[in-house]
């Protein structure tokens, strides 16, 4: 039943390099080499897993852009690292895209949004809690280089391509730029989304 679950992607190392396997699952991620050193596999049990980020480059040469790197990285709850790192060049890249969106879903509904809600449980419990640089209050937001509060009701964030903005929607030159690619970055997007509609 639990084979029936699991998602298996044979991924590109690079132009030259071999194929991984990327394993995903209600209850665990694997990672690791096919051939002949097959079974090598770091494994990561779902209550495991602290936060995971992903990022995405192109690859240029001279001025065309002739491929992607993909890199996803999982961090245990004991501070450890996965990393699930592929390429594709030339035509294939856009299946690649395809993949990577479809790897980062599965990311979202097994493990990340039972974390958010995990740490939206906690934050109900004891309404102050740290998450990605910015300390979260029932009273608002403080943002760290001002050390100044920022009340729900003017809480506002605006996404870009690579990161987001927290700011006052009343001055906003109060404010705090968060990348994407940062350890916490999208748990904290999801539960500021979560925590403006509560206190608004």
């Amino acid at each position: 039943m639990e084979a029936a679950k699991t998602q298996e992607y044979r991924l590109s190392a690079g132009m030259f390099g071999g194929k991984r396997v990327l394993r995903i699952n209600p209850a665990f991620l694997e990672y690791g080499q096919e051939g002949p050193e097959a079974g090598l596999y770091a494994r990561v049990r779902k209550e495991d897993i602290a936060d995971i980020r992903h990022s995405m480059s192109w690859v240029i040469w001279y001025r065309f852009y002739v491929g992607c790197t993909f890199k996803i990285e999982v961090k245990t709850k004991d501070g450890n690292l996965v990393r699930i790192r592929f390429a594709a060049y030339f035509a294939k890249k856009g299946a690649y895209q395809d993949m990577y969106d479809d790897i980062m879903d599965l990311i979202w509904d097994y493990y990340l949004n039972d974390i958010v809600a995990e740490r939206l449980q906690r934050f109900a419990a004891v309404p102050d809690m740290e998450v990605g640089g910015l300390r979260l209050t029932e009273k608002g937001v403080y943002l760290p280089e001002r050390e100044e509060l920022v009340a729900w009701p003017d809480v506002a964030v605006k996404e870009y391509e690579t990161y987001f903005a927290v700011y006052n929607q009343r001055n906003p030159e109060i404010n705090k730029r968060i990348e994407i690619d940062e350890w916490e970055s999208e748990l904290l997007l999801e539960m500021l989304e979560a925590l403006q509609q509560q206190y608004s």
